[in-house]
């Protein structure tokens, strides 16, 4: 029996051979993050269009009884997602606020876990300015629509609080009840090597985004066992269980967009805070 129809030209088993890996890295990634998966019954998502017509989910954990007249929104900061706020009990701060009586409201910023996608007739890359002139606007507005309250308290992490620093300075602080921050820079006096990194990580994010969310996942089993290069830039792992850190790999990481990553470069040269355009 002839076998000459088995064979295949190199280039046809490489194409093969590069289809199987891809497969793999897919099966291995969906494998992660279902292992690994949340097991509290999650909150109540819910889609919110921007004026310009991106799309962004909210979550929604209501309190067994609404003690308080305003309602949070919780905002995650660069390289994140809800879950910054809305993980497991009990490392979970919109958890903890629902119990108290508060209703609680995560987001996706643009560029995020839900809120990735841009709408068509747009670019897929997106600013901080965006968030601030965008995003919060249509966030304050769906909140507030949906509670009934005129004011709301906003707690953010890292970007999520200079996102609330902007809006306290705007035409939207009235509509502000207070405002907590946590782990926001105040001052963007960086060392060397952290504008270094900076730098990389804009020139990697060419042409829209750093996706190293594939990285974050495909890694997160082997966190607890051994550390990742810069982990502590992201979290404090000698304060974090090896099963929880695994987790927040596996979930809390979402794609950095250039042109954010180009403003961190500008503010990390510059000890300035400013827009895109460098006027505001």
């Amino acid at each position: 029996m002839s076998t000459d129809g088995l064979l295949l030209p190199p280039l046809a088993w490489a194409a093969l051979g590069l289809l199987t890996a891809v497969l793999l890295i897919v099966l291995w990634l969906l494998g992660v993050r279902w292992f690994y998966r949340l097991r509290e019954p999650r909150p109540e998502p819910f889609q919110i269009a921007c004026a310009d017509g991106w799309k962004l989910t909210l979550y929604h954990r209501a309190p067994a009884v609404r003690r308080f007249t305003e309602p949070v929104i919780l905002v995650h900061g660069l390289a994140a997602n809800h879950y910054t706020f809305d993980f497991d009990p009990p490392y979970s701060l919109a958890h903890v606020l629902a119990d108290a009586g508060f209703e609680c409201f995560s987001v996706d910023l643009r560029g995020t876990g839900r809120s990735a996608k841009p709408p068509r007739w747009r670019s897929g890359e997106w600013t901080v300015d965006d968030h601030v002139a965008l995003d919060a606007p249509a966030m304050l507005d769906a909140v507030c629509a949906r509670t009934g309250a005129s004011r709301v308290l906003w707690v953010g992490h890292s970007l999520g609080a200079l996102v609330g620093y902007a809006l306290a300075q705007g035409p939207a602080a009235a509509r502000l009840s207070g405002l907590v921050a946590l782990g926001a820079p105040v001052f963007f006096r960086y060392a060397p090597w952290m504008r270094l990194a900076i730098a990389l990580g804009t020139a990697a994010a060419w042409p829209l985004r750093l996706r190293h969310t594939v990285a974050s996942i495909a890694l997160a089993p082997f966190l607890g066992y051994v550390r990742i290069p810069f982990s502590e830039v992201v979290a404090n792992p000698h304060h974090i269980a090896p099963r929880t850190q695994r987790q927040v790999y596996a979930h809390l990481m979402s794609a950095l967009g250039r042109r954010v990553l180009s403003q961190f470069r500008d503010w990390a040269a510059n000890d300035a805070w400013r827009s895109a355009d460098r006027k505001t």
